[in-house]
C-alpha cells in the first residue's frame, strides 16, 4: 500500500474515532446556586410550650452531574452561613448562634459522596437518597437526604428533606425563656442552580 494512502486511511480512522467518542461522551453539567431569594432552607423545631420554625435563603455552593452517568459523576458542595438562619425573634436567634458557637463554626456544610436509590421520573427529573457528610458545629456526620432534582441545559432545581438531632452534632439543646428545645429538627430545602459550564466526561 502506498505511504500516502496508508496515511490518509489512518487519518480517516482517527477522525472517525474522535467523532464517535465525542458523540458518545455525555457532558457534565455544572451549576452554581442562584442569587439569595431563590433558595430556601426551613427548619422546624419543638419546645416544651410550642413549635417554631426558622429559615434562610442564603445557600452557597455548586453541584452537577452527567445525566447519562448520574451515580458515577454527581457531586455537590453546599455551605449555609449559621448567622443567616433566622427564627423571627432576635433573642432566640442570638441564643441559637450561641448554641452553634457561630464565631468558631460559622458555616454548615454538606458534601455529597454518592446517590442511592435513583429513580428517573422524566428525562430530566429524578428522586434519590443523597448520601454525604454534613458538618455542623465542627462535627462531621454521614447523612442521607431525600431529594427530588431536575437538571436541564439552563438550570437545576433540588428539593428535599432530612431529620436531624441537635445532640448528634455535639450541641446541647438550647433553652429560651425557660423553655427547652426538643432534640429533633426537621429540615426542608429548595435550591436552584444556574448552569455555569458543560464539560466533557472522560
Amino acid at each position: 500500500m502506498p505511504v500516502q494512502s496508508f496515511v490518509r486511511r489512518g487519518f480517516v480512522i482517527a477522525v472517525g474515532m474522535a467523532v464517535f467518542i465525542a458523540a458518545t461522551s455525555a457532558g457534565i453539567l455544572d451549576y452554581t446556586t442562584r442569587d439569595s431569594g431563590r433558595n430556601e432552607i426551613v427548619f422546624f423545631g419543638h419546645s416544651t410550650a410550642h413549635n417554631f420554625e426558622g429559615r434562610t435563603s442564603t445557600v452557597l455552593g455548586k453541584f452537577g452531574a452527567d445525566k447519562e452517568k448520574l451515580t458515577e459523576t454527581a457531586y455537590a458542595d453546599v455551605i449555609i452561613p449559621v448567622k443567616s438562619l433566622k427564627t423571627g425573634i432576635s433573642a432566640r436567634d442570638k441564643n441559637m448562634y450561641k448554641t452553634f458557637e457561630a464565631r468558631k463554626y460559622p458555616n454548615i456544610r454538606f458534601h455529597l459522596e454518592e446517590l442511592r436509590d435513583v429513580k428517573w421520573e422524566t428525562a430530566d427529573t429524578f428522586t434519590a437518597l443523597a448520601v454525604g457528610t454534613l458538618t455542623i458545629h465542627g462535627v462531621v456526620r454521614k447523612t442521607g437526604l431525600r431529594i427530588r432534582a431536575g437538571l436541564t441545559d439552563d438550570y437545576a432545581v433540588v428539593d428535599g428533606r432530612a431529620d436531624l438531632r441537635i445532640t448528634d452534632f455535639g450541641m446541647e439543646r438550647p433553652g429560651f425563656l425557660f423553655l427547652r428545645v426538643g432534640d429533633n429538627v426537621e429540615v426542608k430545602f429548595h435550591a436552584q442552580g444556574r448552569l455555569t459550564r458543560e464539560s466533557t466526561a472522560s
